[in-house]
C-alpha cells in the first residue's frame, strides 16, 4: 500500500512537472516519491528473505533508493522553502554518496560485515525476517548523512519561520524533522541492535511526502485560481488594448518604445505605417533616422539627447518615405528607468502632414490677401487718380473759362451741356467704383437682379458678349449665399477680362431641388487648373475659400484652348 500510494503520488507531480511553471519542484518531489515506492518494495522482501546472502544483496540495493529519495527530497526542500543554506545540503548530499559507495565497497553493505543468520519474528500479526550478524561500523557515514538531512530540515523550517512564512515553517518543517528524527532513532536503533524489528523506514516518508503532497496540491489549487484570475485580466487587458488600439489607430496615433541599451524598436501598426514600415519588418534605431528629412534628423537627436536628462521628449520634423513622399510628424514620449539611469524611450507619433499643410494654406492665403489688398487699394487709388481726379481737374478748369458774361448765349449753353455730359461720365464711374467695392442693388433687388445688372455693366465696360439667365429663382435667396455667389461671378468675369481673351461668355443662375447653381462659361483659351495654384492667382482661392463658408462646392473645368467653365453650388437654406 506505501509502494501504491508512493507511485500514485510521484505520477501525479511528474504530470504536473510538465506543464507548471514550477516544474523543478514538482519534478524533485515526483523522484522522491519514486525513490519511497521502490523503497517500499525492499522492505517488503527483506521481510520475507529466506537466506543470509539474499537479506544482503536486497538491503544493499536498498541503500541506493533511500539515497536518491533523501537527496531528492533535500532538493525539493530547498526548491520549495527557498532555503539559501547551500553548504549543509552539499555536506549532507557529499556524506550520503559516500555512504553509498561504501555500501558497494565495504562488508555485504553498509550496515553489516556479515549477516550469519536470519531470524524470524513476529511483527504486526506477521512472520518476517530479520538479521543478525556483525554491524559494519562504516554505517556511522549514512547514520551521520541522515543526521545531517535533518537538521538542514529543521533550519530550513526556522528559516521560512523567520520570513513570514509560519505555515510552511511551522507544519511542513516540523513535520519533515520530526519524522526525519523518528526514522533516524529507529534506524539506529535496528541496525546497532538495541532491539529487534525489521527495517521499517517507509511509513515514516510517506507521511513526510504526504504532508508535502497535500501543501503541493493546496499550492496548485492556488496556482489554477490564480491562473483563472490571469487569464480573467489579460482578457480585460486584450479587450482594453484592442480598444486603445483602435482609437490609437483612427486618432493616427503610433506607438512607439525603444531601448537606449540597443536592440529593435517595438512599434504599433500605426506607426510603422506613417513611417513606412512593414509590419513583420525589425526597425533599428538606424533605420529609424534614415527615415527623418536631412534637414530635421540633428535637431531631432538632439531633442532626444535632452529627453535623456529632462525626461521629456516632444518635437515636429519632416519624414521622406522610400516612395519620396514627405509626411510631418509630432512626436511626444518619456524616458523611464531606474535609480537616476534612463532605461527606455516610450511615446506616440501622430502624422500632422494635413495640418502644416493648411497651416502653409493659411499662410500663403493670408500674405495673397494683404497683396490682394494691397493691389486692389492701388487700384482703386489709380482710377480716382487717373479718372475721377483727373476728371475733377479738367471740370475745374472748363468752369473757371466759362464766360457766363459775354455775348455768345449759344456757346455758354453748348459748354454747360459739356460740363453736364462729363459730370454724367464722372458719376457713372463713381457708381461702378461703388458697385464694386459693395453692391447695393444685392441688398436692395436681389441675386437675380443684381447679377443681371453686373453682367450688363460689365459687358458694356469690357466689350464682351455676356449672356445672363436665370432660372426658378423665385423665392429670396439667404444675404450670405447672394454675396458669396456675387463675388464668385464678379471674380470670374475679372479673370476672363485679364486671361482667357473670351468673346463670348455665359452666366447662369439656377434654383435646382435644395440647391443654388451660379455657372459662368467662356470660349477663352483655357488653362490647366491642377497648374493654377502654383502661379500665385488668388481668383481660385478666393472662391473656394467663400464658397466653404456658407458650405458648398466650386468646380473648375477647363483645357487649353477650350474654354473655361465655373460651377459654383451651395444649399438653398432660407
Amino acid at each position: 500500500m506505501i509502494a501504491a500510494a508512493a507511485f500514485t503520488l510521484a505520477a501525479v507531480h511528474l504530470r504536473v512537472s510538465f506543464g507548471w511553471e514550477g516544474r523543478l519542484i514538482h519534478l524533485y518531489f515526483a523522484i522522491g516519491a519514486t525513490g519511497l515506492g521502490v523503497f517500499a518494495l525492499f522492505e517488503r522482501s527483506l521481510m520475507l528473505a529466506q537466506t543470509p546472502s539474499e537479506y544482503a544483496e536486497l538491503l544493499r540495493w536498498a541503500h541506493v533508493t533511500i539515497c536518491f529519495t533523501l537527496i531528492a527530497l533535500a532538493l525539493f526542500v530547498r526548491e520549495y522553502m527557498g532555503t539559501k543554506r547551500d553548504w549543509l545540503l552539499w555536506a549532507f548530499i557529499s556524506t550520503r554518496l559516500l555512504a553509498l559507495v561504501l555500501n558497494f565497497t565495504t562488508g555485504v553493505n553498509l550496515n553489516y560485515l556479515e549477516i550469519t543468520a536470519i531470524k524470524k519474528i513476529s511483527f504486526l500479526g506477521e512472520v518476517v525476517s530479520v538479521p543478525v550478524g556483525i554491524p559494519n561500523r562504516a554505517m556511522i557515514v549514512g547514520q551521520l548523512g541522515l543526521l545531517l538531512s535533518v537538521i538542514y530540515f529543521i533550519d530550513a523550517a526556522v528559516s521560512i519561520w523567520k520570513k513570514g512564512d509560519h505555515w510552511r515553517g511551522g507544519v511542513i518543517g516540523a513535520c519533515v524533522a520530526i519524522i526525519s528524527v523518528a526514522n533516524l532513532v529507529t534506524s539506529v536503533s535496528v541496525l546497532w541492535g538495541i532491539f529487534q524489528m525489521p527495517i521499517f523506514s517507509s511509513p515514516y516518508f510517506l507521511v513526510v511526502l504526504g504532508t508535502m503532497g497535500f501543501e503541493l496540491s493546496y499550492d496548485l489549487k492556488r496556482a489554477a485560481e490564480t491562473t483563472q484570475e490571469l487569464t480573467k485580466a489579460r482578457g480585460e487587458n486584450a479587450a482594453i488594448n484592442e480598444e486603445l488600439a483602435l482609437s490609437a489607430s483612427a486618432g493616427s496615433v503610433g506607438v512607439w518604445t525603444r531601448d537606449l541599451k540597443g536592440g529593435p524598436i517595438i512599434a504599433s501598426e500605426k506607426w510603422r505605417e506613417i513611417f513606412g514600415f512593414d509590419p513583420g519588418q525589425t526597425i533599428l534605431f538606424e533605420d529609424y533616422l534614415a527615415r527623418i528629412h536631412d534637414g530635421d534628423r540633428e535637431e531631432v537627436i538632439r531633442a532626444r539627447a535632452n529627453a535623456e536628462r529632462s525626461g521629456h521628449y516632444e518635437t515636429q520634423y519632416r519624414i521622406v518615405l522610400p516612395d519620396g513622399e514627405t509626411r510631418w510628424v509630432a512626436s511626444v514620449g518619456r524616458v523611464e528607468g531606474n535609480n537616476g539611469t534612463a532605461k527606455r524611450f516610450r511615446g506616440t507619433s501622430v502624422d500632422i502632414t494635413k495640418r502644416k499643410l493648411a497651416e502653409e494654406t493659411a499662410h500663403d492665403l493670408a500674405k495673397k490677401l494683404m497683396d490682394a489688398q494691397e493691389k486692389e487699394r492701388a487700384r482703386i487709388a489709380r482710377e480716382l487718380h487717373d479718372g475721377l481726379s483727373q476728371s475733377v481737374a479738367l471740370l475745374s478748369i472748363h468752369l473757371q473759362a466759362l464766360d457766363l458774361d459775354g455775348t455768345n448765349v449759344a456757346a455758354a449753353k453748348a459748354d454747360l451741356a459739356g460740363l453736364s455730359l462729363q459730370i454724367a461720365e464722372m458719376s457713372a464711374e463713381m457708381h461702378r467704383i461703388s458697385h464694386e467695392l459693395h453692391p447695393a442693388k444685392l441688398g436692395q433687388l436681389g441675386l437675380e437682379t443684381a447679377l443681371k445688372g453686373f453682367c450688363r455693366e460689365s459687358s458694356l465696360s469690357y466689350g464682351l458678349d455676356i449672356d445672363f439667365d436665370a432660372r426658378n429663382v423665385n423665392s429670396p435667396v439667404p444675404d450670405d449665399v447672394s454675396l458669396c455667389l456675387f463675388r464668385i461671378a464678379q471674380e470670374s468675369l475679372r479673370n476672363i477680362v485679364k486671361h482667357s481673351h473670351a468673346d463670348r461668355v455665359t452666366v447662369e443662375l439656377a434654383v435646382d431641388g435644395t440647391d443654388i447653381s451660379l455657372t459662368v462659361t467662356d470660349d477663352g483659351c483655357g488653362f490647366d487648373p491642377h497648374l493654377q495654384p502654383s502661379n500665385g492667382s488668388l481668383g481660385l482661392i478666393s472662391m473656394s475659400e467663400r464658397i466653404r463658408a456658407v458650405h458648398g462646392t466650386v468646380t473648375v473645368e477647363s483645357t487649353m484652348g477650350s474654354g473655361t467653365t465655373i460651377h459654383a453650388r451651395v444649399p438653398n437654406v432660407i
